[in-house]
């Protein structure tokens, strides 16, 4: 049995964008079991999963490719940095403005996490705010 996400040559796989045909290797995609190793195959229940978590970022962040998809990880050392694994792409999320980075900003972000003055302002707020409770 081949691959059940391999249909007319491209790959539907749940963790692709969109369907694609530059994942596709039909040796591996045709083998009764082959597939199975492929980084873009999910079994029924981690699909059902993948579902739920694509939708409830799709409905709460709205990520829009061409701003918010990374096609490798960037990471920060910020503590308020959210890496995201999204359909094959990553998304950042910045925990203290609650919305997804931009691609530009996750760049400044990986760099200069120390001298954001979000997250400097946020810091100087909690320790002010533990220190008159």
């Amino acid at each position: 049995m081949p691959c059940p996400y391999y249909q007319n040559g491209v790959c539907t796989s749940p963790k692709v964008p969109k369907p694609t045909s530059t994942v596709v290797n039909p040796s591996r995609c045709l083998s009764d079991s082959e597939y199975k190793t492929c980084k873009y195959y999910v079994e029924q229940e981690e699909q059902k999963n993948l579902e739920y978590f694509g939708d409830k970022i799709k409905k709460e962040l709205k990520p829009y490719p061409p701003i918010h998809y990374l096609e490798r990880p960037l990471k920060s050392d910020c503590p308020y940095y959210q890496l995201l694994s999204f359909g094959g792409y990553y998304i950042a999320k910045c925990e203290i403005l609650g919305r997804l980075l931009t691609k530009h900003e996750v760049l400044i972000c990986s760099k200069y996490w120390e001298s954001c003055p979000i997250a400097k302002y946020t810091q100087l707020f909690s320790k002010t705010a533990e220190t008159t409770t």
